[in-house]
């Protein structure tokens, strides 16, 4: 069956008009005039094509993901792969999982690398003894600072003091006394 399509006449307008032709010449009310097209309508069906395209490009994942450890450490182990790989050897069957590959999903909770714990367990253990160590020394000096102990260092404080003071008359009062030549030099 064949019809006039106003959206065929519209892109053969917008297709002369780009390709520079000027055949379709606006009017004087301003608008295009564009001649009818024939255009072919069937109905759609499935079917194969018989043309192929190759193309070429990138396939790029959705969502990448880079995988930083937030320590150091000697790698113990990679996540596995979930196929595996089957190999005969000399009449012998081996089967092993590859490493997981750049591409291939995870899921939450998989274990993507193990890294040895020694080096931490020494750290760890390193850092326990430091702060026992330091625990104690807290004690040490929790214990010094018993009430009775503080009022006594404040005693023998107060009493220092007192005896500064006396002093300190006394070497006014010698000094009063050697103006008046009532001693010494050598007592003062």
């Amino acid at each position: 069956m064949r019809q006039v399509g106003l959206c065929a006449m519209f892109l053969t307008a917008l297709a002369s008009s780009a390709c520079g032709g000027n055949e379709h010449a606006p009017s004087d009310s301003g608008r295009f005039t564009v001649p009818p097209v024939e255009v072919l309508v069937q109905e759609a069906r499935v079917g194969s094509l018989s043309e192929s395209v190759q193309l070429v490009g990138n396939f790029l994942p959705r969502r990448r993901t880079i995988i930083v450890t937030e320590v150091d450490g000697r790698i113990l182990t990679l996540a596995k792969a979930r196929q595996k790989i089957e190999v005969e050897i000399d009449g012998k069957r081996y089967s092993e999982h590859m490493s997981v590959d750049l591409g291939e999903p995870v899921t939450k909770g998989d274990t993507l690398i193990q890294i040895d714990p020694a080096e931490y367990k020494l750290a760890l253990a390193s850092a326990n003894a430091r702060l026992a160590e330091t625990e104690m020394m807290l004690a040490d000096l929790k214990a010094w600072r018993r009430p009775e102990e503080v009022r006594r260092l404040a005693a023998m404080r107060d009493e220092a003091s007192a005896r500064l003071t006396v002093a300190a008359r006394e070497v006014e009062r010698l000094g009063a006394l050697r103006k008046k030549n009532v001693i010494s030099l050598s007592t003062l």
